[in-house]
């Protein structure tokens, strides 16, 4: 009797799980949404997942993906370092009042920023963020990205902490696609 209730048991879950796999696969897709013409200048850095080594010795590796979202209207990237330890999540979205790409990054240590954002001419990524909340010191923070070769992005940051400005120093990404952001 046991064994025949574990029998149908296992036959009822895989009977969902098939019908739950059949109903996703007859659903109707949705097309993939063409970025807002003021997010175009972002394009190297969407769809991709970027990791980079930012701690030799305690092998710790920052992991951020760039994703369209909102139908197109706004860019997302979550990122999370050493396995979730720290991470956070940013939108950017055009201004249509300040004629800017505007952006604001929630972080898991409970503070927030908020900036600008423009490509130049090279095709440098260039933020400027102001800190809220106790982000250790931190108040301003501005940040240069390029893509070089469609599957390395370099990141050199400056930090105003405490009334000084920290040069950060350069870190290089790489694009690794099977890399996951974990986010508490």
């Amino acid at each position: 009797m046991i064994e025949s209730t574990r029998t149908l048991i296992r036959i009822l879950v895989l009977t969902a799980a098939v019908l739950s796999i059949a109903a996703c696969a007859a659903a109707p897709q949705r097309a993939q949404s063409t970025p807002n013409a003021h997010l175009a200048p972002l394009n190297p850095w969407l769809g991709k997942t970027w990791k980079a080594l930012v701690d030799v010795e305690k092998n710790v590796y920052d992991i951020a993906r760039w994703e369209l979202v909102l139908d197109g209207q706004a860019v997302r990237i979550l990122h999370s370092v050493a396995d979730g330890a720290y991470g956070g999540e940013t939108l950017v979205v055009w201004d249509q009042q300040r004629e800017s790409l505007v952006y604001y990054y929630f972080t898991t240590a409970g503070f927030y920023t908020h900036g600008t954002m423009r490509v130049d001419d090279a095709g440098r990524l260039i933020s400027e963020e102001r800190a809220s909340g106790d982000a250790g010191g931190v108040t301003d923070i501005v940040a240069t990205q390029e893509v070089i070769f469609d599957t390395q992005l370099r990141v050199h940051t400056k930090m105003l902490r405490n009334g000084q400005w920290e040069d950060r120093g350069e870190v290089i990404y790489t694009v690794d696609d099977s890399a996951e952001v974990i986010l508490p």
